[in-house]
């Protein structure tokens, strides 16, 4: 094949590429059509200093640079240096739906905050491949969603750091920090969504900054943004014992982490050792009920946690037959829980509620603890309350010795976990998600 043939030949792959782009972008029910369930999409420069695999395990994928250079090149084709901006799809295995852009990312995340995807914006970009995108990033860079340092190519695949870094801006999110074996101290956006349970740890303690985020992922934290601007503003109340205080996490506890996800006014009245049984020396949690009403609190939602601590009286008593709460045996644990749900729904009226039942523990024998746990779900059912079952409903279980030291506080009185009380990866990996689930329950369906 003589030059002029091969530069003809690269000239007319390039052109058919363009062409198949630009209309896929250009027409939305195009890119839905011709677009059937891929699934992986990636963006690639070809012989280029942009060129970047992007591994994205445990799904595996990696942008197909290589395999296209080899199909030119079988061809007799040489690949240019200027040879750029080519999009390819690489059916993976692992993954079962189509992925995200960045540009279907940042339109969709934009109409859930209800800002403009156009923009009449005169801020030039260095970054000559937005076209045709560049007013939606015009629009996200005025908006503080992107900034002139991130990567802006619009088909490029939507990535966890991408996505971590524009739900963090969007919302206004404070910097976290959470432990994860693939996360550095600069990957602040990332630990702050692992934080808030945007994204969970696997049993490696990894989140793969740069996994390419599948439709059920984006969908996922889009329901969250919604969520965030349906409660931002409203008020939450909180009553229960140390897992609902966060004695092992220094007094920051799980309505603390709820609120501040969704932009809520928190007050929380738990206590450590606090019972809903009359037991010697422990607070009672239908007093911390009693307090909130006198202080006039208002209450969009409610979270209400406990018993653990009455498990050692072993008085588990039955379930009553009607709603009356003020004539419920408070001797018992069961009687005892129904007269603090009947306060709460008498002084509170009719608010979302959700009862948080504690995980698998090492410190109560297994029958007792299950005995009183499913009691308690029973109970919340029973009066229209929803429930997070950490127990029956995650993998927590510090009966473990490696869950026990990864989850649980370090007492150093006693030169060991404690099995009891969460730390703050326990929380953002169990106790966030779940109970973030219960609540968009109650508020989006």
């Amino acid at each position: 094949m003589n030059g002029s043939r091969k530069r003809f030949v690269a000239f007319f792959i390039f052109l058919v590429v363009t062409v198949q782009v630009a209309f896929l972008c250009c027409n939305p029910v195009a890119r839905a059509t011709e677009r059937p369930s891929l699934n992986a999409v990636s963006y690639v420069y070809l012989g280029s200093e942009r060129t970047r695999l992007h591994d994205s395990r445990p799904a595996a994928l990696m942008a197909p640079t290589m395999e296209i250079k080899k199909l030119f090149e079988s061809n007799d084709t040489v690949v240019e240096d200027n040879v750029v901006g080519q999009y390819s799809v690489w059916l993976c295995d692992e993954l079962s739906s189509r992925v995200y852009t960045r540009a279907d990312w940042l339109a969709q995340l934009m109409d859930v905050m209800g800002y403009a995807t156009d923009s009449a914006g005169s801020y030039a970009f260095s970054d000559q491949y937005l076209y045709p995108c560049s007013s939606l990033f015009v629009s996200a860079y005025e908006h503080g969603l992107v900034d002139s340092q991130m990567y802006m190519e619009p088909f490029a695949p939507l990535t966890r750091r991408y996505m971590a870094r524009t739900v963090t801006a969007a919302l206004g999110y404070a910097d976290h920090a959470v432990e994860c074996a693939d996360l550095y101290n600069s990957d602040t956006a990332l630990m702050t969504m692992v934080y808030f349970g945007y994204f969970v740890p696997d049993d490696e303690n990894r989140v793969y900054p740069d996994a390419v985020v599948t439709a059920d992922e984006a969908e996922a934290a889009l329901d969250e943004v919604r969520l965030n601007r349906t409660l931002k503003g409203q008020h939450l109340l909180a009553f229960g014992d140390s897992i609902m205080y966060g004695m092992g996490t220094d007094g920051v506890g799980i309505a603390d982490m709820i609120g501040e996800k969704y932009g809520m006014k928190v007050v929380d009245y738990s206590e450590n050792g606090a019972a809903f049984e009359s037991i010697a020396d422990r607070a009672l949690i239908s007093d911390q009920v009693k307090a909130a009403d006198k202080a006039n609190e208002p209450a969009d939602l409610i979270l209400l946690n406990g018993g653990t601590n009455d498990i050692s009286t072993r008085k588990l008593g039955e379930i009553s037959d009607g709603f009356d709460y003020k004539s419920a045996d408070k001797k018992t644990f069961s009687g005892s829980l129904e007269y603090t749900i009947g306060l709460i729904e008498h002084d509170f009226g009719d608010v979302p509620m959700v009862y948080i039942r504690a995980h698998n523990m090492n410190a109560i024998k297994d029958a007792l603890e299950r005995q009183f746990g499913e009691r308690a779900v029973a109970i919340a059912e029973k009066w229209g309350c929803a429930a997070a079952d950490i127990y029956a409903d995650t993998a927590l279980n510090t009966e473990d010795d490696t869950m026990c030291a990864l989850y649980t506080l370090y007492r150093e009185e006693k030169g060991k976990n404690d099995s009891i009380h969460p730390n703050t990866l326990c929380y953002s990996k169990f106790y966030v998600p779940l109970l973030s689930e219960r609540i968009a329950q109650e508020f989006m369906e």
